[in-house]
C-alpha cells in the first residue's frame, strides 16, 4: 500500500521537513552539494541565482506550471515566484553561465556523489538547479516564443545530464528541487508528438507544458489488485476429504532451478494436504563455487531444506546435466533444444530413482520442464510458473513449445496450471491466449522449524510487538539496484550527515551477505528495491510478519527499473504463439521491452 511506500523524504526531499512524532524530532539535513548551498565546513560556495531559481521553481510547480503573474506575487505562499519573463531570464543566465562546464558536469557528479571527489570538486557549479534551468527555459520557449524545436533541445540537454540509464537522477530523491527525468520525458514526447503532427500537415494544437502524471507530489487514490478466483486451502475442511478412510503417504517430485520457486509449491502442498503425511523430494540446480548469480539461492536451499551440498550423485546429478544442457542452448546458442537428449536423460532419472517411479505427481516450475516432463512420464502434472514463458531462440522451432504449452494448460484431467503474480498471468495471455489461474506465494518456508500443523494459521496471528532495541534497525534488503546505481553512496553521504539519527542500518549488498529469516524477522523495518514486478523476496519478507517492508513510490520504481531491467520483462522471453498474434488486439502494449525503451 501507499502508506509502506519507501518516502521520498527517505534522502531529505525538503530541507523544512523534519522527522516529528518521536522524542529524536529534529530537521533531517539534506546534502549541500545536491539542494546547492553553501557549506563552509566543506568548501562549498554557490550563487545566490540557484537559491532564487529553486524557490520560483518550486511555486511554479506548485502553481501548475502557470506563468506567474503580479497579481499572484502578492499572496504570501507565491512570494517566491517571478514573471514568465524573468523567471526565463534566470535560466537562460545560469544555463550561459554554466555552459563550458555542462559537457564535463556528468562525469564529476558522478564522482561526487560515490565519494571519489569532494563537493567542492564541483566548484559552486549546481547540477540538479541547472536541470531545473533547462525545464524552465524549454517551457518558456514552446509556449511564449513557440520555438518548440529549440524547446525539445533543452529538454534533452536536461535528460542528458541524468544519465543515460537515468542513473543520476535522484531529484526528488534526494533534494527539493522540483523537476526529474519523467517530467522531462513527458512534456518531451509531447513536444516530439505535436512536431511529427505539423511535419505530416495535420492540424493540432501546441500542448501546453505539464508536470508528468507519475510524480506528482500528492499521494493518490489506492487502486486495488483483482481478487485471484484461485487459492489453496486445507483439503481436511472440505466433505470429500473426511470421507477418507485411508491415510497413505503421497510422494512428489518437484523440478526447478530457482531455490524459493521450488521451495513455495512444495511447502504450500505440504500445509495444504496436512495432516495427509507428503514425501517430497527436489530436484535443483547445482552450486557452482564462486557463481555469484547462484550463491544467495544456494544458500537459502541449505537454510530451508538443510541440503547444503546438492547434486552429488544419481537422478539430483542427472538434472543438474539437464540444466546444464538447458543452459547450453540459452546462452551459448550454437545449437538448439536437444530434445531427444533431454528425453533420454529424464527416462533414465525414472529408471534409477524409485521415488521418481512412486511419485503421486509431479510438480515443474519451468514450461520448459513442464513439456518434457508431460511427454516422458505418465504421472499428474502440476505447474506453478513464475518466470518467463520461454527463451527466444528460433522463431520457428519455438513455436513447437508454444504449442504444447497450450495444449497442456487446456488438459485440466492431467494438469493443474498456475502462476503466482498478475503479470506473468497477462504475459501468457498475451503470448499464447491461455489464462492461468493466479495463486500468490505464502513463502510459508520462511518459517523454519514450525510444524506443517499450524503453518495453515501462521498468518492469522497478530504480530509480535518489536522490543526497544529491534525498533532502531532497518535492513536494506539485497537488489540489483545496489550494485548498479549510485543510491548506496548516497544513503551512506545522508547517514553520515544525519549521524544523529537513532537509526541501525543494515545494507546487503553482495550475494553471498545471507541473513536467516529467524535474523531478517528481528529488524524493524525493510527496505527493498524491486528488480521485478513480483519478486519471491517481496514475500518473503511480507509474510515473515515482523518487519515492515518498504518500496519505492511508483517514480522511484519506473526509474530503478529504467536502470536494472526487470527479469519479466526481458526481450530475450518475447516468444509468442503466431497464430494468436495474428488474432490479437495490435493496440495492446507488447510485454516485452529493453529498459532504457521503457515509459
Amino acid at each position: 500500500s501507499e502508506a509502506n511506500s519507501f518516502p521520498r523524504t527517505m534522502l531529505g526531499y525538503n530541507a523544512s521537513h523534519g522527522i516529528s512524532g518521536n522524542a529524536y524530532a529534529r530537521p533531517w539535513q539534506v546534502l549541500p552539494h545536491l539542494e546547492c548551498r553553501d557549506d563552509p565546513a566543506s568548501g562549498l560556495h554557490f550563487d545566490l541565482r540557484w537559491e532564487r531559481l529553486q524557490k520560483a521553481s518550486i511555486v511554479h510547480r506548485m502553481s501548475g506550471l502557470r506563468w506567474s503573474t503580479d497579481n499572484d506575487r502578492g499572496s504570501e505562499e507565491m512570494g517566491a515566484a517571478m514573471r514568465a519573463t524573468d523567471l526565463f531570464n534566470l535560466a537562460s543566465d545560469l544555463i550561459e553561465g554554466w555552459w563550458d562546464t555542462f559537457a564535463a558536469s556528468p562525469w564529476t557528479f558522478d564522482q561526487v556523489i560515490k565519494r571519489r571527489q569532494p563537493p567542492s570538486d564541483l566548484r559552486g557549479f549546481c547540477y540538479y538547479g541547472l536541470v531545473t534551468a533547462f525545464f524552465i527555459r524549454s517551457q518558456f520557449l514552446s509556449e511564449i516564443l513557440m520555438e518548440h524545436s529549440m524547446s525539445l533541445v533543452g529538454l534533452q540537454e536536461g535528460l542528458t545530464m541524468l544519465g543515460g540509464r537515468l542513473h543520476l537522477d535522484f531529484v526528488h530523491e534526494a533534494s527539493s528541487w522540483p523537476f526529474d527525468s519523467l517530467d522531462i520525458t513527458f512534456n518531451r514526447d509531447r513536444i516530439i508528438n505535436y512536431l511529427g503532427k505539423q511535419e505530416r500537415g495535420e492540424s493540432s494544437k501546441p500542448p501546453d507544458f505539464a508536470v508528468s502524471p507519475y510524480t506528482d507530489w500528492k499521494t493518490k487514490t489506492l487502486v486495488f489488485v483483482t481478487k485471484t478466483h484461485a487459492g489453496w486451502r486445507h483439503m481436511h475442511d472440505t466433505d470429500s476429504w473426511k470421507q477418507r478412510q485411508t491415510w497413505s503417504p503421497l510422494s512428489v517430485a518437484v523440478f526447478g532451478v530457482h531455490s524459493t520457486l521450488v521451495l513455495e509449491p512444495a511447502t504450500m502442498l505440504k500445509a495444504a494436504l496436512w495432516p495427509w503425511k507428503l514425501r517430497v523430494s527436489i530436484f535443483m540446480r547445482d552450486c557452482p563455487k564462486g557463481n555469484a548469480e547462484w550463491v544467495h539461492h544456494c544458500m537459502l536451499q541449505c537454510h530451508a531444506l538443510g541440503d547444503c551440498e546438492p547434486a552429488s550423485k544419481g537422478s539430483s546429478q542427472l538434472f543438474v546435466d539437464l540444466v546444464h544442457m538447458f543452459e547450453e542452448a540459452i546462452h551459448e546458442r550454437t545449437r538448439y533444444y536437444q530434445v531427444a537428449d533431454y528425453l533420454e536423460l529424464l527416462a533414465k532419472m525414472y529408471r534409477i530413482d524409485p521415488e521418481l517411479q512412486q511419485a503421486s505427481f509431479y510438480v515443474c516450475t519451468a514450461p520448459l520442464m513442464c513439456s518434457l516432463l508431460r511427454a516422458s512420464l505418465e504421472k499428474p502434472l502440476l505447474a506453478y510458473l513464475g518466470m518467463q514463458l520461454h527463451v527466444d531462440i528460433d522463431r520457428q522451432a519455438d513455436q513447437l513449445w508454444l504449442m504444447h504449452f497450450k495444449a497442456m494448460a487446456r488438459d485440466k484431467r492431467s494438469n493443474v496450471f498456475a502462476v503466482h503474480n498478475f503479470a506473468m498471468r497477462e504475459q501468457i495471455r498475451y503470448a499464447t491466449g491461455v489464462e492461468l489461474e493466479v495463486v500468490r506465494p505464502r513463502a510459508l518456508y520462511a518459517h523454519r522449524g514450525v510444524h506443517v500443523r499450524s503453518l495453515s494459521s501462521i498468518y492469522s496471528k497478530p504480530p509480535r510487538p518489536s522490543s526497544s532495541s529491534q525498533s532502531r534497525r532497518v535492513l536494506f534488503f539485497r537488489s540489483s539496484y545496489f550494485a548498479r546505481s549510485l543510491f548506496v553512496s548516497l544513503l551512506e553521504a545522508h547517514l553520515q550527515a544525519n549521524e544523529n539519527l537513532p537509526l541501525e542500518t543494515r545494507i546487503i549488498t553482495k550475494p553471498d551477505d545471507f541473513l536467516e529469516f529467524q535474523e531478517i524477522r528481528r529488524f524493524r523495518a525493510a527496505v527493498l528495491f524491486p528488480w521485478d514486478p513480483a519478486l519471491m523476496a517481496f514475500y518473503e519478507l511480507y509474510r515473515l510478519v515482523g518487519p515492515v517492508v518498504f518500496l519505492p513510490r511508483p517514480a522511484w520504481i519506473y526509474k530503478v527499473q529504467h536502470l536494472t531491467g526487470w527479469i519479466w520483462s526481458q526481450p530475450s522471453g518475447a516468444v509468442e504463439l503466431t497464430s494468436h498474434a495474428l488474432q490479437r488486439d495490435r493496440g495492446l502494449p507488447s510485454p516485452w521491452w529493453r529498459p532504457e525503451d521503457s515509459k
